[in-house]
This record gives structure tokens, C-alpha cells and sequence, in this order.
């Protein structure tokens, strides 16, 4: 089944490729959902990791309810350069090449530990609008390796092939603050988004991946990751709050206005808000927020044209599923 975007009927497009290949990857996390050789790592009511390993390939599924919409997931993710410094895993990250607004070139080298060497990753990723697709509607982002930006990497480390995606459907929620929504008080409802994530990846340096650094990556690492990734979020979520208003003004009004536009700019211009559990060990997010927030900022195009326009279509699309965020199916 493939969705009729763009051109005539029959005729192939980025768009339908671009589909086509997220239908794929609905069927894949769907049978992986089902199927006994994929087994369920972390159990937790926010996050599960299920993985099938065959002997040098590794397939690993996440399903997380973040702490932020879209917008901020987006970001945390396209700023390739800057995610190195809040997942552990990685030693670097770096942007090889910026395609365009949707799609980029990036490298990057995964911490292993001791006896193994680090792993280098040189990957394309592409944002694909998936808000019109007939089965469950999202954003969805391609991931694969480039095969010529891992031969021209120069480290000494050995490569990992990869290819799979990222899937992000808004969830809305009664719970918690407020952290979108303007003057007026029209979307007084908490946004979250729940990330989809599936991988396989291919080690080419040994014969077999060992159970106990599958484990230790899995069970211990990742759940340590995803905590940490959702306290940041919620603070670049909570300070983008007066901007996200401006952009729900202008999507439905026009011109938000001289005084709301003073008001975000000054907002994004300050230092995150934190609230008072916030202590001197997470010191360290306050500037990589800001970093991020700025980011958001400045490329308006992407974040409010693109990305929150999108956001805007799957909730109106949405409007009546409950806070589970379930994705419309149809």
C-alpha cells in the first residue's frame, strides 16, 4: 500500500520513495512487536528496547515517551554536532555535510569498552513529512550508512553499518505544566512526542557480538541515556514555551505581533529556566540547552515552518485519540 504524493498517479517521486520507505519500517517495528526472536531488554512504563542479535548483526528497537514535542526532539536530533555531548556513548559527533534543511552527512564514534576499540558510523539522515501517510501519520527520519563517507573517515577505528529510522508522532497529555500555548490560553494541554526508533546495525570487525556488551549497552547504558536526554528536553521544551506560542499566532492568525515577537526574543534570549529540584550536577545542560534553544531559533524554516506546521497537522488530525498517543491509523 503506498500513499498517492505528489505528480500523477503511478508516477515515482522522492515523496513516494520517501513513503515507501517508512511503510517499511512500520511493517518492521510491527513484526518485531510480534515476533519471539526479538527480546524485550528494558521493560519500563516509559521505555522498552527489544533486539535480536545473529551473530554480527544486531537489531534494536526503542519505543520512548519524551519529554518534549516534536520541535525539541527534532532539534536534539538534527544538531548531529551537539549530541555528543549529552549520550555517553558517543566520543564524537561531527556534521560532514549539510544537504539541506531535511537531510544531512554525519559521522561519529561510539565508546566501547575495554577490550574492544571504539566504532566509527558515518550515516545519511533525512527528514521525510510522513503527516499524509493512509497508515499512522508522523514524522519520520531516514537513517542509513554512506558507505563513501566511511571509507574517507580518517580514524583507526573500525566501522559499523547501519540503516533503519526514527518515527515521531506528538502525544498530548493533561498531566504536568503547561509548556505550550499562548496569552489566550487555546492549548492549555501538555505536548510530549513518542519516539519510535529502529536499527540494524552490522558489526564488521568480529564474528559475533558478545551477549554481555549487548547487555551492558541495552539494560545498563541506554536507560542511563534516555533519562538523561529527557531532563534536558524538558528544560529546552520549557524555555521555547513564549516562541511556540508566537508560531500557534501566526499559523492562525497572521502576524503574531510586535509585542509577542519582543516577548519570544526575549525569551530565547535568556538562560533555560530550571525549576528548584534542578541542583549543581546538571549545571553542565544549562549551557547546551541554551545552545539548542538558540538553534531553534535561528532556523526558523526548519523548527516553525516545518516541523511545527507538521506538529500542528498530526494533533488537528489527532484531536479526539486519547493521551495515550497512539498514532491515527486509518
Amino acid at each position: 500500500m503506498s500513499d498517492d504524493v505528489g505528480g500523477k498517479k503511478g508516477a515515482s517521486s522522492p515523496s513516494d520513495k520517501g513513503h515507501r520507505d517508512y511503510h517499511r519500517f512500520l511493517s518492521e517495528t510491527d513484526a518485531a512487536r510480534q515476533s519471539d526472536e526479538f527480546k524485550l531488554a528494558v521493560d519500563e512504563p516509559d521505555l522498552k528496547i527489544r533486539y535480536n542479535l545473529k551473530k554480527n548483526v544486531v537489531s534494536i528497537m526503542y519505543e520512548g515517551l519524551m519529554e518534549a514535542d516534536i520541535v525539541t526532539m527534532s532539534a536534539v536530533a538534527r544538531e548531529w554536532d551537539l549530541v555528543k555531548e549529552w549520550n555517553g556513548m558517543l566520543v564524537k559527533s561531527d556534521i560532514q555535510r549539510i544537504v539541506s534543511d531535511l537531510e544531512l552527512l554525519v559521522s561519529g564514534e561510539i565508546w566501547m569498552p575495554w577490550p574492544f576499540r571504539n566504532r566509527s558510523i558515518a550515516l545519511r539522515t533525512k527528514c521525510i513529512d510522513a503527516t499524509d501517510s493512509k497508515l499512522r501519520p508522523c514524522v519520520y527520519v531516514k537513517i542509513e550508512t554512506d558507505a563513501q563517507l566511511l571509507k574517507t573517515l580518517k580514524t583507526d577505528t573500525s566501522g559499523i553499518t547501519l540503516y533503519g529510522g526514527i518515527a515521531l508522532v506528538p502525544v498530548i497529555s493533561d498531566v504536568g505544566k503547561k509548556v505550550d500555548g499562548d496569552a489566550k490560553g487555546r492549548h492549555n494541554r501538555r505536548i510530549r512526542s513518542r519516539a519510535l526508533f529502529l536499527a540494524h546495525l552490522t558489526e564488521n570487525r568480529v564474528r559475533s557480538v558478545p551477549s554481555w556488551l549487548l547487555n551492558a549497552g541495552l539494560k545498563m547504558y541506554s536507560p542511563r541515556v534516555f533519562k538523561a536526554l529527557n531532563k534536558m528536553v524538558l528544560r529546552i521544551d520549557d524555555a521555547i514555551e513564549e516562541v511556540r506560542a508566537k508560531w500557534y499566532d501566526e499559523s492562525s492568525e497572521g502576524d503574531g505581533g510586535g509585542d509577542r515577537e519582543a516577548s519570544a526574543s526575549k525569551s530565547m534570549d535568556d538562560e533555560p529556566r530550571s525549576d528548584e529540584t534542578t541542583n549543581a550536577s546538571h549545571a553542565k545542560y544549562d549551557e547546551l540547552s541554551a545552545r539548542f534553544i538558540r538553534r531553534i531559533r535561528g532556523n526558523k524554516s526548519l523548527y516553525g515552518e516545518f516541523i511545527f506546521a507538521r506538529q500542528c497537522k498530526l494533533l488537528k488530525a489527532g484531536d479526539k485519540e486519547e493521551a495515550s498517543g497512539k498514532p491515527t491509523s486509518e
